[in-house]
């Protein structure tokens, strides 16, 4: 085979192997990451209603130690496979579509209880009822659970978040 030949199907082939890498980058960001949480300790949440939707922001600590090594402490959060870096957001941000969550307060201001409803005729909003109320009361309990998320454009005041795409491993 000639030499400019030979060359080129190796760029070639460089270029198809790097557009493979980024397709399945970009794939993962959508479908989200694995990121292993344990409520209680110092996660704190906050829920608003927008756009005919729950929106729900945790706040947690970033561990620096991946979940497969060593997993979270109490109001931490961390990935699967490796610990969170610094220039990534300790928020996490969940959209439950067609479900609203009311607070029930106590006298003197504290949460008591939470709430939720779905919107009647929508089929889902039952499943993503049942998801919001479970995550929420993992957090409330200092229970461990998992989500799967990527850094998006979203952005809460002026915070960086990390998008939660689905709950459970």
């Amino acid at each position: 085979m000639p030499r400019h030949l030979h060359l080129l199907r190796s760029m070639a082939t460089l270029v198809l192997a790097f557009v493979g890498i980024s397709t399945d980058t970009a794939r993962g960001a959508e479908r989200g990451f694995p990121m292993v949480c344990r409520g209680g300790g110092a996660m704190a949440y906050d829920v608003w209603h927008f756009d005919e939707a729950a929106w729900v922001l945790i706040k947690f600590i970033a561990s620096e130690q991946a979940a497969n090594t060593l997993p979270p402490r109490p109001g931490e959060c961390t990935w699967l496979d490796r610990g969170v870096r610094a220039d990534e957001p300790p928020y996490l941000l969940a959209k439950f579509s067609n479900i609203s969550i009311v607070p029930t307060l106590r006298a003197e201001g504290s949460l008591e209880n939470l709430t939720f409803f779905n919107k009647a005729g929508d089929r889902m909003a039952r499943e993503r009822r049942q998801q919001a109320e479970e995550l929420l009361n993992t957090v409330r309990q200092g229970q461990p659970f998992q989500v799967h998320a990527s850094q998006g454009t979203f952005r809460v005041g002026h915070r960086k978040v990390l998008v939660v795409r689905r709950i459970g491993p």
